[in-house]
């Protein structure tokens, strides 16, 4: 069976997901923040202050501000996974119009409250595929035809609304408070098979391989920030201290597995099977602390930021039917960004930021049917501002590219399922090479 079924099924049904589980820095959120490549705890110059620091809402006061559109484009590229001699890459993309950022302010007495919607993460991919193969015989086997497919439909989303007061506790001193409640859906349905005939020399014998499963996961959250801005003459310092308190979870899967070709009677082969699983089991959340620096000289401004995770170990809680891990540890991440802008005129001005999006994962050997991945991102960000009929407009992009590895290893839970091998053995733990990019578009205006 091993010559019949090749590692592009481990691809398919094991990879889950374009939609980023791995990163913190999905999605860059806001307006100016944006061009600035994320470098805006210590800018706060408008509402997406509400997400990065809270206590900029007293330079404020009340406001409004909506980010229209972000048209996201991503792809995710695996390096020589179908096996059989057959050395090429295995390619996914998806494309998504998100919706961005709703923000408004209202100065009341000592405080300055505000409130926003915004979208954390999106992401949406419709993906069929499928190869032909033709195996030669050899002295062991017979020759085979494939046709092995796959079919990959992914849902992501992270909504959160942000409730949020800051106030002055001294001339250069501000304070801020903030309560998220977030809520994030991630729903996957993949199918993925083969359909052989082997020529026996005498007559073709058909056979197959079909397996589905479907994954559904809903998480609810609340996330309590605390945060400071200093502000004196052209320099300003800000800091923010939050964290991810799961609240309530709900973990669904189901699968179905189909063999066919091979007699049912043989002894500890499974050639049909229908499983689901549930949990509520929640995940724990890292630390975060963000800290930020500006400067403004005449024409030209600077920020830097430095947004640090720390590391989180935990037990992993697997799945009693399914034997997958759906809790997980985190590495310590720190990412960092600058951003420049430069005033053309009194309306219009550029901005370019640098930034970083590494990944939290730790990939693991020991843990059996663990899927992550571990790829490393740097980012590039450009956008331009100006007044269109009075209202401030941005428009912008930013890419992110990286290469890294990738762990595979549910595969073998199949195996386990079905008591076939129905993969190559792996010399390398099912760690593959593996690179992203993204590039994403985005408009905004203030009114």
């Amino acid at each position: 069976m091993k010559n019949g079924f090749t590692c592009w099924l481990l691809v398919a049904i094991v990879q889950t997901s374009l939609a980023d589980e791995y990163h913190y820095n999905n999605l860059l959120i806001g307006k100016n923040a944006v061009g600035l490549g994320g470098a805006y705890t210590a800018v706060a110059d408008d509402l997406s202050t509400i997400f990065y620091n809270p206590a900029g809402l007293v330079k404020l006061g009340s406001s409004n501000m909506a980010s229209i559109n972000t048209f996201a484009w991503e792809e995710t590229s695996f390096e020589n996974v179908y096996g059989i001699g057959n050395e090429q890459d295995f390619n996914r993309k998806a494309f998504s119009v998100v919706p961005g950022f709703f923000g408004v302010s209202q100065a009341a007495d000592n405080w300055t409250l505000g409130a926003a919607l915004m979208v954390r993460d999106y992401s949406k991919e419709r993906s069929d595929g499928d190869v032909y193969l033709d195996i030669a015989a050899t002295e062991d086997t017979f020759a085979l035809e494939q046709n092995q497919f796959a079919t990959i439909d992914i849902d992501n989303g992270a909504y959160q609304i942000t409730f949020a007061g800051a106030r002055s506790i001294t001339d250069h001193w501000n304070i801020g408070l903030s309560l998220a409640l977030e809520y994030s859906q991630f729903e996957t349905y993949q199918a993925s098979g083969v359909v052989s005939g082997t020529d026996v020399g005498v007559d073709v014998i058909e056979g197959g391989f079909f397996s589905a499963a479907r994954f559904s996961d809903e998480k609810y959250f609340i996330v309590p920030s605390l945060s400071l801005l200093y502000h004196k003459d052209a320099f300003s310092f800000g800091a923010k201290l939050t964290k991810n308190i799961a609240v309530k979870r709900k973990y669904d899967f189901n699968s179905t597995i189909l063999v066919s070709g091979i007699p049912s009677e043989i002894l500890g082969i499974t050639t049909a099977s229908r499983i689901h699983d549930s949990s509520e089991v929640k995940q724990t959340y890292p630390l975060n602390i963000r800290l930020g620096m500006a400067y403004q000289f005449e024409r030209l401004s600077f920020s830097a930021d430095v947004s640090h995770y720390q590391a989180l170990e935990v037990d992993e809680h697997i799945l009693e039917n399914f034997p997958i891990p759906i809790t997980r540890s985190f590495a310590s991440v720190t990412n960092y960004a600058v951003g420049f802008q430069y005033k053309m005129n009194k309306e219009d001005s550029l901005q370019l930021g640098f930034f970083t999006d590494n990944a939290m994962s730790i990939i693991d050997p020991t843990i059996a049917n663990q899927r992550l991945e571990d790829i490393d991102l740097k980012g590039v960000s450009l956008a331009f501002n100006t007044l269109i009929f009075e209202l401030p407009i941005t428009t912008g992009v930013y890419i992110k590219k990286g290469t890294g590895k990738v762990r595979l290893g549910e595969l073998r839970t199949f195996e386990t399922v079905t008591g076939l091998d129905l993969y190559p053995p792996s010399a390398n733990n099912d760690i593959y090479n593996a690179s992203k990019q993204t590039i994403i578009g985005y408009f905004s205006v203030n009114f």
